[in-house]
């Protein structure tokens, strides 16, 4: 979970130094992508990691809170279209990075 997150961090910050209209193979979008898959498998193996590390007894009390706190983002995401796109992908690096 940590080298996917780590992963993830490095491809956001990455997007930021390649100039948009790059042709290259490595361009923007499949950087982009790249995080996003990355983040997808973080996201998934959390649900399993949660549902070992608790007791039965708190288990589903600590899944709920495991999947209510990964569902941040998706609250915080309308907001990222409004940002400057190196800010916010240095932003989501940083916090992938310091969470990996």
């Amino acid at each position: 979970m940590a080298s996917f997150l780590c992963l993830a961090g490095s491809a956001c910050l990455c997007t930021t130094f390649i100039p948009e209209n790059a042709g290259a193979l490595l361009n923007v979008t499949s950087l982009a992508l790249l995080g996003k898959l990355m983040v997808s498998a973080a996201f998934n193996i959390a649900y399993v990691y949660t549902s070992e590390l608790y007791p039965t007894v708190i288990r589903n009390a600590g899944l709920g809170v495991c999947s209510m706190s990964c569902r941040v983002g998706g609250i915080l995401a309308p907001f990222v279209p409004s940002m400057v796109r190196a800010f916010s992908f240095c932003s989501f690096s940083m916090k992938l990075i310091l969470s990996g």
